[in-house]
């Protein structure tokens, strides 16, 4: 791999002069580093003896300049993915003359020590006298009440809940007013064909305007009419007093 000559020394001549690191030039899968040496420590001495310029190895490599100082020093929490690191430290090794996968290797061997192993907590199995069948039975029938209980209350508030009218009664106006008239004409043909008593001459036309005003002041008390338009799917049921179903459907909308 050729590299760019910088300060008039060519890529071979400081991969030969950079034997002398020879931390990462040793390093591999059963190589311990000495204690307090970090790969980045190692990188950034060699490049400061090669006198390169950091910012352009970056644009040489066309690699973000705050990523090859992360690595110079051994942040490596500040890449996205591990991925990332072992790429971008096996070009920078590389351009520094040194071993790539030996560079790689290195590096795993460090973040082996900074790595923790998950505790792993073992269930405790159950005594072989103790059987989970009722404490599990009990607990499904609570979780099923529980749902019960939830879509009552939400399936509540569709339904439509309308009281029940009284029933009309009979007609009445008509036949109060035919029979009014029936009885004032009644009265009348009584006032003018029944000859006048020398006991009680007005007794009969008392009688009959009675009659006629006690007719014309009967009312009739009509009951409520509610008219029921559904805005939208609704069950509808209409009870008599005594609960009985007077009407039972489930309403479209518009109806």
């Amino acid at each position: 791999m050729a590299y760019p000559q910088k300060n008039s020394r060519s890529a071979q001549s400081d991969y030969s002069q950079g034997q002398d690191a020879a931390s990462i030039a040793a390093a591999s899968s059963t190589y311990t580093p000495p204690v307090g040496e970090r790969l980045g420590d190692l990188l950034r001495r060699e490049r400061e003896r090669r006198g390169d310029n950091l910012d352009y190895i970056a644009e040489y490599l066309r690699i973000r300049p705050s990523f090859l100082r992360a690595i110079e020093h051994s942040r490596y929490e500040e890449f996205p993915a591990d991925a990332y690191v072992i790429g971008f430290l096996r070009s920078y090794a590389e351009y520094l003359g040194l071993n790539g996968k030996d560079a790689i290797d290195y590096y795993r061997h460090e973040m082996a020590g900074r790595r923790r192993k998950p505790t792993l907590a073992m269930p405790t199995p159950l005594s072989e006298g103790r059987s989970p069948t009722i404490p599990i039975m009990v607990a499904a029938g609570l979780a099923v009440l529980v749902i019960y209980i939830i879509w009552y209350s939400f399936s509540g508030s569709d339904r439509a809940t309308v009281s029940v009218p009284q029933p009309l009664p009979p007609q009445v106006s008509t036949e109060t007013t035919h029979g009014t008239s029936t009885n004032t004409t009644s009265a009348a043909s009584a006032i003018y064909a029944t000859p006048l008593s020398s006991t009680s001459p007005l007794a009969s036309v008392e009688q009959a305007t009675a009659k006629t005003a006690q007719a014309e002041t009967t009312t009739v008390t009509q009951p409520p009419h509610m008219v029921i338009k559904a805005t939208q799917a609704s069950w509808v049921l209409v009870a008599d007093g005594k609960g009985i179903p007077l009407y039972d459907k489930v309403m479209k909308a518009g109806e």
